[in-house]
């Protein structure tokens, strides 16, 4: 998949694409995350910020995890 058509540039990871990627209810959104973060995880091309991390965090604390199962991160990164 290429989902950056620069190959040497860092691909900023937003709040929504980790959220996404842990939320079982989440269905296609999830799947399209997890994909996104494995191959920048795999290429080394992905970035977080201090406050996407923060967000990500308080999203899944306390709003996702009332409404929805959430998954652990191991889980959205096996390839």
């Amino acid at each position: 998949m290429n989902y950056m058509s620069d190959k040497y540039h860092k691909q900023f990871v937003d709040t929504n694409v980790l959220v996404y990627a842990h939320d079982l209810s989440a269905g296609v959104k999830r799947e399209r995350a997890k994909e996104i973060i494995a191959f920048l995880w795999q290429s080394g091309r992905g970035c977080l910020s201090i406050q996407v991390l923060q967000e990500f965090y308080v999203t899944v604390t306390r709003k996702v995890s009332r409404h929805s199962p959430v998954c652990t991160f191991c889980i959205c990164c096996e390839t």
